[in-house]
């Protein structure tokens, strides 16, 4: 069985993808499995990570200046972290079981520690800090924040250790820890930067032709 999560506004979906064979068709089936409620949740909400071993789901409640911690297996919101500015991106590292909020607001990437979730400090980047990836292997943490730009973070020592400049700011991107790299979407350069981590170099810019947002 596949898990996939989709959100809305209030409400986090649960949607199990199970295979079906039959003569005519391949193709897997799609059901709801869970609707969890968010509970008073105003405004949108942004990107969202998991923490796989303990079955939660961070979600990003712009909007809301809040993150919500969500039990998946039981189906309810476990605790709400407030106090944020439009936090958008999140990321897990279970390395160091350290959860990461990355705020648009003032561009500050809040950590919180354990189970509990205990406020552990901050690093600034200045504006607009956005979506977070973070990669096991070397127990990096990535930022995309400001006018352009990824900041790399040591989340053994919680510092900053790298930065790759951008045309434009990074919104969404993917890594792949295979090659120490990045994939980031640039929306405002109408392009995805293929960026190195090591070098701290973007190797290569693709045109995504006519495409907006």
């Amino acid at each position: 069985m596949l898990r996939l999560i989709l959100l809305s506004a209030s409400t986090v979906a649960v949607i199990a993808a199970t295979a079906v064979a039959s003569a005519q068709s391949n193709d897997a089936a799609l059901h709801i499995e869970a609707k969890i409620p968010l509970g008073d949740v105003r405004g949108r909400i942004d990107h969202m990570a998991a923490d796989i071993n303990r079955r939660r789901l961070f979600v990003a409640e712009l909007g809301n200046n809040s993150v919500g911690i969500v039990d998946v297996d039981q189906a309810k919101v476990l605790q709400v972290l407030t106090g944020l500015k439009e936090p958008q991106g999140v990321g897990y590292l279970p390395s160091t079981d350290t959860f990461y909020v990355a705020n648009g607001g003032d561009g500050s990437l809040r950590l919180f520690q354990g189970s509990n979730y205990t406020a552990n400090g901050r690093i600034d980047f200045g504006n607009d800090a956005d979506n977070v990836r973070t990669d096991q292997s070397r127990q990096h943490v990535v930022v995309g924040y400001g006018a352009g730009a990824l900041a790399v973070i040591d989340g053994a020592k919680t510092t900053k250790i790298g930065e790759i400049g951008l045309p434009a700011h990074p919104e969404g991107f993917q890594l792949d820890p295979t090659a120490d790299q990045a994939y980031v979407n640039l929306p405002n350069a109408r392009g995805i930067a293929l960026a190195n981590l090591s070098s701290g170099k973007v190797v290569a810019i693709r045109p995504v032709g006519g495409a907006l947002g």
